[in-house]
């Protein structure tokens, strides 16, 4: 409970500094990066050129003292990167914000598959379904896309997982066959099977028919044979 309470009481002020910086258009926008800059200093204990700087991976170590992730400094660092994401939007700095979106993303995404994060699981989705409605999905990366495709699988929304599942395999294939290309596949291909053991009620809700998930199994399954081909060939 006290953890729990902790980590509200750490959104809440935060959301208080995000409400002033998006609904105060009369101060400027270095005025607006400073009031971001430090609410992350003093409720995260990070600098806004560190958090930049940092990979979601580094970041969360920083976040984990003792080892133990700090759910509630996590929550509120994505909190701030949502308010910088729309600043920079507002400043008509599209690409700066871009980036800053797929790190807050892949930020929320790391968080969800955490134990320490599972009594909050709906505030961290709640999150996730913003970033996705800001940012879409371009541009995104592989590491990302590997976080989305199980995301989108769990929360029953197959076809989005399918076609994420996809854009992925885009961003590792390359021009030539790779263990990290294989290992989507398989992934791919594990989905693909379980799926087909789900009612067709259940593959409906999620925006697939089984024909289709068949014919995604069969298009992994000649992809996969394909490749391996011309890796032979190659060798």
């Amino acid at each position: 409970m006290y953890q729990r309470d902790y980590i509200m009481k750490l959104i809440e002020q935060t959301a208080r500094v995000v409400m002033k910086v998006l609904h105060k258009q009369a101060l400027s926008f270095h005025e607006r990066m400073e009031l971001l800059n430090h609410a992350l200093r003093q409720l995260v204990g990070l600098d806004s050129k560190l958090l930049q700087a940092l990979s979601v991976k580094d970041l969360l170590v920083l976040l984990s003292p003792g080892g133990h992730p700090d759910i509630g400094k996590a929550l509120a660092a994505s909190d701030l990167l949502l308010a910088r994401v729309k600043v920079l939007q507002q400043e008509g700095q599209i690409q700066a914000g871009k980036a800053e979106a797929l790190k807050w993303l892949e930020l929320l995404l790391t968080i969800r598959k955490m134990e320490e994060s599972a009594d909050l699981r709906e505030e961290t989705e709640r999150r996730i379904e913003t970033a996705l409605e800001l940012i879409g999905r371009s541009g995104m990366e592989a590491s990302q896309l590997e976080l989305l495709v199980p995301y989108y699988d769990e929360t029953g929304r197959l076809a989005k997982a399918e076609d994420a599942l996809f854009h992925w395999i885009d961003e590792v294939k390359g021009d030539a066959w790779n263990e990290r290309l294989s290992r989507v596949l398989d992934i791919g291909m594990e989905m693909y099977e379980r799926w087909l053991t789900d009612s067709t009620l259940q593959l409906e809700d999620g925006g697939l028919s089984r024909e289709e998930v068949r014919q995604g199994m069969a298009e992994l399954a000649k992809f996969k044979s394909g490749a391996r081909r011309e890796e032979a060939n190659d060798g």
